[in-house]
């Protein structure tokens, strides 16, 4: 499945449960491929032990640090969709995508590319945005805006790698932007 050359909007809605569900309903080809991609890349460096076992650590964390918003309940989502759509899909995939699907791969020499305008040059408004241009491998290859409608807590947009919950930026409906950019490594 080639990657896309725009990237797709996912559209989530609801409690965390039903957008991780949703997710995996909508962007399934895409998050089988980056799953796989991303357990070659674990498994290239770890045993499988000391993947799952960081699996334990990664969840303990997310549920103590993370609190605001159940990604064990989202998580539990995808995998339930990509279960029951035939993909074999297990509690640990969405945690390896996320913690080894984006961090290994050859980058070209600058990336991270943000930008923002306001005052004068946007007539009083704002404008921000993010290249999408990291490490080059499959979750970032098969990249797309996720667009989250939460039951109770903010509404933002994410571009992500598909799978994943995390990017170096976020948009929400307050206007906070966070944007991470990457320095040259000299």
């Amino acid at each position: 499945l080639p990657p896309p050359g725009i990237m797709p909007i996912v559209v989530l809605q609801g409690d965390p449960y039903e957008m991780g569900y949703q997710y995996a309903l909508q962007a399934r080809d895409y998050i089988s491929i980056v799953r796989d991609a991303a357990w070659a890349s674990a498994l290239s460096k770890n045993s499988s032990q000391e993947i799952l076992e960081s699996c334990q650590v990664y969840r303990q964390y997310i549920a103590r640090e993370l609190h605001k918003f159940d990604f064990i309940s989202f998580f539990q989502g995808i995998t339930d969709a990509m279960n029951y759509q035939g993909f074999q899909f297990g509690q640990d995939d969405p945690v390896v995508m996320l913690y080894w699907g984006g961090r290994t791969g050859p980058q070209p020499p600058d990336h991270c590319t943000a930008i923002a305008a306001f005052a004068n040059a946007t007539g009083g408004g704002m404008i921000a945005g993010t290249n999408f241009d990291y490490y080059h491998l499959p979750s970032n290859s098969y990249s797309l805006i996720l667009a989250l409608y939460p039951d109770s807590g903010n509404s933002c947009i994410i571009p992500s790698g598909a799978g994943r919950t995390g990017s170096n930026s976020a948009f929400n409906d307050k206007g906070l932007i966070y944007i991470l950019a990457a320095a040259p490594q000299k």
